[in-house]
Parts: C-alpha cells; structure tokens; sequence
C-alpha cells in the first residue's frame, strides 16, 4: 500500500473548504471533511481510479457525495495529494 501525503496548497485548500462550510453548516462540516480525507486514503490503495488530469502526471478523483476534486500524483511509493478542488473552481487555475 502506498503512503499517502498531503501537500501544503491541498491542506490548505481543505482547511479553507471547512472555514467555508462551518459558517453555513457547522454539522456538516466534520461529515465533508471526512469524505475528503477517506477519498484520499482509499487512493493509497487504488491510485488509478482517478482520470488523468490536465497536466502531465497527475490524476483527479472525484469525491463522492460532495463539489469537490482531489488533484493528485504518485511520486514513489507515495500518492501526493496536490490540491483539493470545488468543482465551481475555473479549471484552468488547476
């Protein structure tokens, strides 16, 4: 199985997704986060299950139940979360 780690812009990306979310739901920020951080995990173990992405290398995954899309690549014997994107997000920022 493979590592799985988060770099700083995605951990960001899902801190700000909460912030956001805690203001209008405050319940159902822990159930958004939680969904972001499985979809995550269960990429260590099927990394290409995601699409490829827009740029060379990576992979998108889209997360289940909720507007956002995990950018990732596998680096070694690591998955690397890139960015955690809103699907509203303009994708040409990704």
């Amino acid at each position: 199985m493979l590592r799985l780690e988060w770099t700083t812009p995605a951990a960001d990306q899902l801190e700000a997704a909460q912030a956001y979310y805690f203001e209008l739901n405050p319940a159902a920020t822990r159930l958004l986060a939680g969904r972001i951080v499985e979809a995550g995990k269960r990429l260590r173990e099927h990394p290409e299950i995601g699409r490829f992405g827009l740029r060379a290398g990576t992979r998108e995954w889209v997360v289940s139940r909720t507007p956002y899309l995990l950018v990732y690549r596998v680096q070694g014997d690591a998955v690397q979360i890139l960015h955690v994107w809103h699907a509203a997000q303009d994708r040409a920022e990704r």
